[in-house]
């Protein structure tokens, strides 16, 4: 049988429509650029495509099953990814709102070193934010089925699939991440810095607050 099915052709397809519409990890990934440079966004890609093979094990094991049936549960755990949402987007507001022109620039000529604690801290947003996504849960829970045929079997084929997934993520992602680099070194100027992160952060809170409205 081969690999490269139609079926398959038809899953990139819809991977790829759902990673290039900006979202939580677009803006994610902005803030973290913005805040700690390139190698940050990297590590935010990462966790992310870790993520996706959380939610496929679930789906393959049948635990996504229990979430889809309990209405209950699946509100708890998009309240979570909103709150979590809001929380990080009102870090990178209030950081831009505290931080001074002058602080900025100094930190503008530093050697671009990031400290293990800030990969880890940006690899982990990445990651929780992608289990926490309602967009991420719904589609492993309702679309990922839909390419798995009648006796294959299923935790296996969910993996494989979402290595497709990880790896359109990981080439996008670190595309957006790398211009991103480019674009604000270009913007070295305290005040832009400044704007573009306490932008990057309200466009966060606005997506945890559309996720809250949403439940209403």
């Amino acid at each position: 049988m081969p690999i490269v099915t139609p079926q398959i052709f038809a899953f990139i397809g819809v991977v790829v429509a759902l990673t290039v519409t900006p979202g939580a990890t677009t803006m994610l990934i902005t803030r973290s650029v913005i805040a700690h440079g390139r190698k940050a966004g990297f590590f935010v890609v990462l966790g992310g495509c870790l993520g996706v093979f959380v939610h496929a094990t679930l789906s393959g094991l049948g635990l996504s099953l229990i979430l889809v049936q309990s209405a209950r549960l699946f509100e708890i755990l998009k309240w979570l990814g909103a709150i979590y949402l809001i929380f990080l987007g009102g870090q990178s507001v209030w950081r831009g709102l505290r931080q001074k022109p002058n602080e900025l620039s100094s930190l503008n000529h530093r050697a671009p070193v990031i400290e293990n604690k800030t990969r880890w801290r940006s690899f982990s947003e990445g990651l929780i934010t992608i289990i926490l996504s309602p967009e991420t849960s719904v589609f492993y829970l309702a679309i990922l089925p839909q390419f798995i045929n009648l006796g294959e079997s299923v935790l296996p084929k969910s993996l494989m699939l979402a290595s497709i997934h990880a790896i359109v993520r990981l080439l996008w992602y670190s595309t957006l991440t790398v211009s991103l680099a480019k674009i604000t070194a270009l913007l070295k100027r305290p005040r832009v810095q400044q704007w573009l992160e306490i932008t990057s952060g309200a466009a966060l809170v606005f997506l945890g607050l559309k996720i809250i409205a949403k439940q209403r």
